[in-house]
């Protein structure tokens, strides 16, 4: 059988959202430490350059500058900082804010390659679908309820509070609505 829609978590996508936008903030700030020490598009390793952003940067820099008017025996951090408006303190703290970043997002965090990052919060991730083996008593509770609507067609009925005494656990009044009680019937719950 086709699963169920019940619900789109959209809180929790959202909240997910929030974390990824900042990691991607945190991420374009080393890059754009590095776009200006090493030159524009001057990351070749994506994936070892976040690994380690400040030995990346660094090293490049030597190689790039620093090696030609520098003692070889120079310290790389020390030419590095002399030579740009940025200390290593500070591609440390945007390194550290990304990994805290990465490491809440969990299961949602980006894929990591050498040319890219793919983002892994979608939308669609966050549905919540009816488990298979709950499917009879949900269907059973939205027939009741659709048949006691029909019913108030017939009878003169001061509201549906009274339905809440068949299934208090699985029904909730929301205004003068009883509606399912969806997260009781979602999958892995």
């Amino acid at each position: 059988m086709k699963p169920i829609l019940l619900y789109n978590d959209t809180a929790k996508f959202e909240r997910y959202k929030s974390i990824e936008n900042d990691l991607k903030l945190a991420l374009s700030k080393l890059k754009n430490i590095a776009d200006k020490s090493l030159g524009y598009n001057s990351i070749d390793n994506l994936k070892t350059f976040v690994a380690t952003p400040t030995n990346y940067i660094v090293n490049r820099y030597w190689e790039k500058y620093g090696s030609a008017f520098n003692p070889e025996n120079s310290d790389l951090v020390e030419v590095y900082e002399r030579n740009n408006k940025w200390n290593v303190a500070t591609i440390d703290l945007f390194k550290s804010d990304f990994d805290l970043l990465h490491k809440r997002l969990g299961e949602y965090a980006p894929t990591l390659t050498a040319k890219d990052i793919k983002y892994n919060v979608k939308k669609p991730i966050f549905d919540v679908y009816l488990s298979e083996d709950k499917r009879s008593h949900y269907e059973c509770l939205e027939r009741f309820l659709s048949v006691s609507q029909e019913l108030r067609t017939y009878e003169k009925c001061q509201g549906d509070i009274s339905l809440m005494r068949y299934a208090p656990q699985n029904l909730r009044v929301i205004g003068l609505d009883v509606q399912i009680l969806k997260d009781q019937f979602r999958e892995n719950n």
